[in-house]
């Protein structure tokens, strides 16, 4: 279709800058249309032995926002929930929050392709993929299973007692998409429970990630 008769609407209306601006936002719109398909749930639905979970980087508190962004544009994310620490305000006991595992990160199921990585980076409060855009880390679905399974049955809860940890102590994280990854404790509670903030290496560079202190291993 050439491009006067995609706009033959617009005759004697718009000038052909005009003309030309509408059809490159159209094309752009179609692109996309297509990098967002790409990373849908049909096609991981369709390849299954292709399917893996990616990990986004998100702004934090933002997490149920982007899961509810991309799961309107048909794409497989799943934020893991806990119940998260008891609150004190004048006195009185509050019943604990439900927060997010992870604070700060998404995963998504998709086949990883490039046009696939285009269109998760493209949703607003996207920052970054763990593993890099150009060569994601892949987790595979049976890992993540696990991990929604424990996080369903309360076993990364703030209160959950995880053992004894400290400051400048070297760990592994057992489930999840950082399952495997390995880091140094910056900073955690000293009684077991709660979380710890680990500096570990996800976007080529140190980050550092508050997790449960349930997800980690003592090496």
């Amino acid at each position: 279709m050439n491009m006067q008769h995609r706009f033959n609407g617009f005759d004697g209306k718009v000038s052909m800058k005009g003309i030309m601006q509408l059809s490159k936002l159209a094309d752009d719109q179609a692109i996309r249309a297509r990098e967002v398909a790409a990373a849908s749930k049909r096609i991981a639905d369709e390849s299954p032995t292709k399917a893996v979970w990616v990990c986004l980087q998100v702004d934090s508190g933002r997490e149920l926002t982007v899961e509810k962004m991309l799961g309107a544009a048909e794409i497989d994310a799943v934020v893991a929930m806990r119940k998260g620490p008891v609150m004190r305000r004048r006195h009185k006991e509050l019943p604990p929050q439900d927060l997010p595992v992870l604070n700060g990160y998404v995963p998504v199921r998709c086949v990883s392709t490039p046009e696939a990585m285009r269109g998760l980076k493209g949703f607003d409060y996207v920052r970054g993929v763990v593993g890099g855009w150009d060569n994601p880390r892949c987790v595979a679905i049976q890992e993540m299973t696990t991990f929604n399974e424990k996080a369903a049955r309360g076993e990364y809860d703030f209160k959950r007692p995880a053992g004894l940890f400290q400051k400048g102590q070297k760990v592994e994280v057992t489930d999840g998409p950082f399952s495997s990854l390995k880091g140094e404790i910056v900073t955690c509670r000293s009684d077991g429970c709660g979380d710890a903030v680990v500096e570990m290496v996800l976007l080529g560079r140190p980050v550092p990630v508050l997790l449960p202190l349930a997800l980690l291993r003592r090496l």
